[in-house]
């Protein structure tokens, strides 16, 4: 925004301070008008201080404008710095905010359209009334709006056991949503694997949350082996607040979402495409804003009632998918990777009958653990990621995922602490080798993820897990199975003796 010369505020903010009065709250316009020059759909606030408030500092805060009828905006706290904007300053009727529920929500004037713009921006400062208690939202109120999980981690919780039980029938058709994920897709793969074969590529931004962004840990090599791009997987929020200096026209974004509304993907998609990226978006929810306003959209056929299996491993099926069209609309030979996702289905299933048993005997063995470690190197560590959210989802304990190398620079594992490795390539070998012979010198509990046929960390592990050689592409995919599997069964355990989350740390209600 620039700042037009100073001048009345004129009716604009006459109509503005009325809006706000009879929430006892009081507003002191500043006198200019600045020119806005973006759309209606955010607009900056930031508190401020005044003299009722005691001049103290407030954090920065942000109104968002989303719906195309009446437009709720929820101001956290009062304090703000509020934007009235207009068609012109001398405009009668501005598009105004209003206070309603105790100074802590605000609409905007209902004539606002969508994709509505504003030219003029007037900001007024709103204060703490003097009856400043009843405007405070309290930390009930603030948790209730952060927290979106209905469940609990109370020993036998049956918001959490309702979905640790389809959890575990979303696990166990994996192989289904991969191959209807895969199928559905194949046109529109196809045209975006055409549109991008024309376009130059110098990024690959992968934008997510919790296993959306894991995803993008999982397929990120095969990426740029295959495109000759820098791929990179970005948490959503850090993308959208740190990460949009660096995009540019040569950067494609994919944005996942199972909900496909999840406001760090959907605000680093939209700064992504302002800045010229090609923008896609993945997601299960058909109708959703990540598969309606971007470039290009992709849906995700799997099921997320349970706690994320399926809708992640198809995810990063698809993501591979869309590497091979792109492959093949620049001319170039995409068969070996077509062939692995022909067969990933049925390995996947395999896999995850094969492990049922073995990941419950050894949830059995594990029931009691307080903490759980994972590691693995490159691609990998998406499983080890995978694992330690599930654990923490559904048993629900305390796990913590770690690269590979990083293992041995802080003295990580302690003695009783249980370690799973997972180690299926030669790259890693020698230094997940190195750190099952850590494990074990230390009094540890180490549960290896190999191939068929591994012997040399088989011999030093406590168990080894020999899972089925697959392609290196979805190799890490098919990892992913077996701690879904072994999450699944230490909720299931741990339920049994009527454990809930442990406390660490010696903490006690006082």
């Amino acid at each position: 925004m620039t700042t037009t010369p100073s001048g009345s505020l004129g009716s604009a903010s006459t109509i503005a301070s009325a809006a706000v009065a009879a929430s006892g709250l009081t507003v002191s316009p500043f006198r200019y008008w600045q020119y806005a020059s973006r759309p209606l759909l955010r607009l900056p606030c930031h508190r401020t201080g005044s003299a009722s408030s005691g001049g103290r500092k407030r954090r920065p805060g942000r109104a968002e404008i989303a719906s195309p009828r009446i437009q709720s905006v929820l101001f956290k706290w009062p304090g703000y710095e509020l934007f009235v904007t207009a068609d012109s300053p001398d405009s009668s009727v501005p598009l105004i905010f209003r206070v309603l529920n105790a100074g802590l929500r605000f609409i905007v004037n209902h004539q606002i359209l969508k994709d509505a713009s504003a030219r003029y921006t007037s900001r007024i400062c709103i204060s703490y009334a003097e009856a400043e208690e009843h405007i405070d939202m309290n930390f009930e109120q603030r948790m209730r709006e952060i927290r979106h999980e209905p469940s609990s981690d109370a020993p036998r919780d049956p918001e959490r056991l309702r979905r640790i039980a389809l959890t575990k029938t979303e696990m166990m058709t994996q192989g289904a949503a991969i191959g209807a994920t895969l199928a559905a897709n194949a046109e529109h793969l196809a045209l975006i694997g055409g549109e991008l074969a024309n376009r130059s590529i110098r990024k690959i931004a992968m934008v997510g949350c919790g296993d959306s962004w894991v995803a993008g840990i999982a397929v990120r090599h095969a990426m740029e082996r295959l495109l000759g791009a820098a791929a990179e997987p970005c948490e959503a929020f850090d993308f959208a607040t740190y990460g949009l200096e660096v995009i540019d026209a040569d950067t494609v974004v994919i944005g996942l979402s199972s909900s496909g509304k999840t406001k760090p993907v959907i605000d680093g998609l939209k700064g992504a495409a302002a800045r010229g990226a090609y923008a896609i978006g993945l997601s299960n929810t058909l109708g959703s804003p990540l598969m309606e306003e971007f470039q290009a959209a992709l849906h995700v056929r799997a099921t997320r009632a349970g706690w994320p299996t399926q809708s992640s491993t198809a995810a990063m099926a698809l993501m591979l998918a869309l590497t091979a069209s792109v492959v093949e609309a620049r001319g170039d030979d995409a068969s070996a990777l077509r062939t692995a996702l022909e067969e990933l289905p049925g390995q996947v299933d395999a896999v995850a009958q094969g492990f049922y048993g073995p990941a419950q005997e050894v949830a059995r063995r594990l029931a009691r653990a307080d903490l759980v470690l994972l590691t693995g190197a490159g691609p990998y560590r998406a499983a080890a990621e995978v694992g330690s959210a599930k654990l923490g989802e559904l048993a629900p304990i305390h796990a913590y995922a770690l690269q590979l190398e990083e293992y041995h620079h802080y003295r990580t594992q302690k003695a009783g602490d249980p370690l799973i490795l997972i180690a299926p390539d030669r790259a890693s070998h020698i230094r997940a080798l190195e750190t099952a012979i850590m494990s074990r010198g230390i009094g540890g509990f180490c549960v290896a993820l190999v191939p068929e046929g591994e012997t040399e960390i088989s011999e030093v592990a406590d168990v080894a897990w020999h899972l089925p050689e697959v392609a290196e592409e979805t190799r890490p995919v098919v990892y992913c199975v077996p701690l879904h599997l072994f999450g699944y069964h230490a909720a299931i355990e741990r339920d049994a003796i009527g454990l809930g989350a442990p406390r660490l740390g010696g903490c006690s209600d006082s």
